[in-house]
């Protein structure tokens, strides 16, 4: 799950090199001040103040540790127990304020450590997403196959699943068929057919 809800723009990205000439290990998102920090996991909350980063807020799971910088706010407390999705804090950034350290503009920095190493909160992000996205699928798929099964309607899971002449589908019957390959298949491709016909 992303920390941040949209819109949001992506300022340094993981790797990238920095004003500083030096590799940035997380990315920057740029949102106004006072926006929401959500936790992308669930996890302990730890919280510190930095030079740099200013007010710091660390989220530890059982896989990864999660560090949110330049934090105006706190929410959640140090040793509260969080769950994925829960508000965890609000952006600052503000060039100058005591609390943001050395950023020149609102925003908040996400790094993300796994076993000792830093990756890219992108990708992680990436694989989060799907799982959630796939199980939104699973959840919206049997809730309209189910109605349409019993109303022996497949008009009505045409129009709530996709419309004829998407991805090559002239008929409500061959919209189910190629659907049901990209559940059991688990395809990548499922998902971005279903972000076309559902949008």
């Amino acid at each position: 799950m992303f920390p941040i809800k949209p819109p949001y723009k992506i300022g340094y990205r993981h790797g990238q090199k920095t004003f500083y000439n030096a590799a940035h290990l997380g990315i920057d998102i740029l949102v106004p001040e006072m926006t929401p920090v959500y936790a992308p996991e669930d996890g302990v909350i730890s919280t510190f103040f930095g030079t740099q980063g200013g007010q710091w807020m660390t989220l530890s799971t059982d896989r990864a540790v999660h560090r949110f910088a330049h934090l105006k706010q706190y929410v959640a407390k140090k040793g509260q127990v969080v769950k994925k999705g829960q508000l965890i804090a609000y952006t600052g950034g503000k060039k100058g304020a005591w609390y943001s350290g050395n950023s020149n503009a609102p925003h908040v920095h996400w790094d993300i450590e796994v076993e000792g190493k830093f990756v890219d909160p992108e990708d992680y992000k990436t694989e989060e997403t799907l799982d959630d996205v796939r199980r939104s699928i699973n959840d919206n798929f049997a809730s309209v196959w189910k109605r349409a099964a019993v109303k022996e309607d497949n008009d009505y899971f045409l129009s709530r699943i996709g419309k004829p002449g998407v991805a090559g589908i002239h008929s409500s019957v061959q919209l189910i068929d190629k659907m049901k390959y990209w559940h059991a298949q688990g395809e990548v491709k499922w998902l971005i057919e279903r972000k076309k016909v559902l949008g």
